[in-house]
């Protein structure tokens, strides 16, 4: 009876403390009864709590356009030489 009413319902939730079978068949195995399993349930599947939520993929076009910017981007020209930096009035009197 609890095998085929888990096999029917959206998403089948087996206690932790049920019997192999069951839990065989269940989509996911809570803790059990004793361990607050019910209470894991609902806020897993009824509150969705502790659930990661899925990150949309981008489009293929969306890549294509992505990487034909990059590529625009990475063809700028080359940094210009460094500067040498130039003594202060500090420095200048040292030296004289």
């Amino acid at each position: 009876n609890d095998i085929e009413m888990i096999q029917l319902v959206g998403i089948g939730v087996a206690m932790g403390n049920a019997n192999a079978k069951l839990k065989a068949v269940a989509d996911y195995v809570v803790a059990s009864n004793d361990q607050d399993g019910v209470a894991e349930a609902i806020e897993r599947f009824v509150l969705k709590k502790d659930e990661p939520q899925p990150v949309p993929l981008p489009l293929a076009s969306t890549i294509a356009e992505t990487t034909a910017s990059d590529a625009a981007l990475s063809t700028t020209e080359a940094p210009a030489e460094p500067v040498p930096a130039q003594p202060t009035s500090e420095q200048g009197n040292e030296q004289a």
